[in-house]
């Protein structure tokens, strides 16, 4: 997703920006983000303990996506970009965007990643299946964003008032599909920008 991101991202290149990425795996995403926005202040939260990537301008906090709790210690207004590269499950991707969106600046960036996880193809194979993105009927995340885009009220996961918020501040969601070099594989992202 690289030369896509740098194309929202390139403005923001330099600033002293807050930005919040949901899953961190390795840690890979982290040395990316820390090289490209050199002044950013940059906080993770992971389901596992991650706190040997902690650095000087990093923070990591230990935690669930899905946990309304942990996700409303954060400021309203704080994060100029977030990025959810969590567990990809219909659930924690909707909670996580219900809370955080309110928690991003004005003419901020929300990133949904893997919404591949959404397709039907996903929910019937037995190795991924609904079991483990938690698909059902009526709940995939890339059919909730496009709700959104159609100012429909429908929705699963969030209260009313979450549910209303994203409706009145959502500018624009724009979703890609991007192949992979190596295998004939695709992904879908979405940008989500806010008013």
């Amino acid at each position: 997703y690289l030369e896509l991101y740098d194309k929202y991202f390139s403005e923001n290149r330099n600033k002293s920006i807050n930005l919040l990425e949901i899953g961190i795996l390795f840690g890979d995403s982290l040395t990316i983000f820390n090289e490209y926005f050199e002044n950013a202040k940059i906080t993770a939260i992971d389901i596992e303990d991650k706190s040997n990537l902690k650095k000087e301008n990093v923070d990591i906090i230990q935690g669930d996506q899905s946990n309304k709790e942990l996700l409303n210690k954060f400021k309203d207004d704080y994060f100029d970009i977030i990025l959810d590269d969590g567990s990809h499950k219909m659930y924690h991707q909707q909670v996580s965007f219900g809370v955080l969106f309110k928690k991003l600046k004005n003419d901020g960036i929300y990133i949904i990643e893997d919404l591949h996880t959404s397709l039907d193809e996903y929910r019937e194979n037995k190795i991924y299946g609904s079991q483990l993105f938690g698909i059902e009927e009526g709940n995939r995340t890339i059919d909730f964003l496009n709700d959104i885009k159609g100012n429909k009220k429908s929705n699963v996961y969030l209260s009313d008032d979450e549910y209303s918020y994203l409706l009145e501040n959502v500018e624009s969601i724009e979703i890609f599909e991007t192949s992979r070099k190596n295998n004939n594989e695709f992904s879908i992202t979405s940008i989500i920008k806010k008013k």
